[in-house]
């Protein structure tokens, strides 16, 4: 918390008053990165009409939003080490997997409307992409990030919304 304030400019007497331990305002500048994430799939979603469009947009302003601020990618990463979640407690971790999942509910939103139940599939294709760029292994196969998101979300609009049912 020293470190902290010292970097803020002021005191830790200031910062307790507000945010009680690290882990709070680790909380807080997270759940501010997923509201802007949410507010920029929305927004995108919002504009397209057809379940595809809404799929495909959605997806674009996903990856997009994390690309341009990879270090939100880092500090949603943070709490993932290993296999287990670590870092936060119990109330914090839910309150922000359930801001998460509102702008994941956004893609399966789009899929419903076209039928589709695997949204789940929708999200992990999104998630892994968003891993492999921040973690620089899609430039070192030779592809970059555009190239790549545009395949991915392509084969997701695909497989979960064009393909007829059966």
């Amino acid at each position: 918390m020293r470190a902290i304030a010292s970097a803020a400019g002021c005191t830790t007497g200031a910062i307790y008053p507000l945010f009680p331990s690290k882990e709070a305002i680790y909380a807080a500048l997270l759940e501010d990165s997923l509201t802007g994430l949410s507010d920029d799939v929305r927004s995108a979603v919002d504009d397209a009409d057809h379940p595809a469009q809404r799929l495909r947009a959605g997806a674009t302003a996903f990856l997009g939003y994390y690309r341009d601020r990879p270090q939100e990618v880092t500090l949603g990463l943070y709490l993932w080490r290993g296999i287990g979640r670590h870092g936060l407690t119990r109330d914090l971790d839910e309150a922000l997997n359930a801001r998460l999942d509102d702008t994941l509910n956004i893609f399966a939103s789009a899929i419903a409307d076209a039928r589709r139940c695997p949204a789940a599939m929708a999200r992990a294709e999104v998630a892994a992409l968003l891993v492999l760029h921040h973690a620089g292994r899609i430039e070192v196969l030779g592809a970059d990030f555009e190239t790549v998101a545009g395949i991915q979300i392509d084969g997701a609009v695909t497989r979960l919304v064009d393909k007829p049912s059966g």
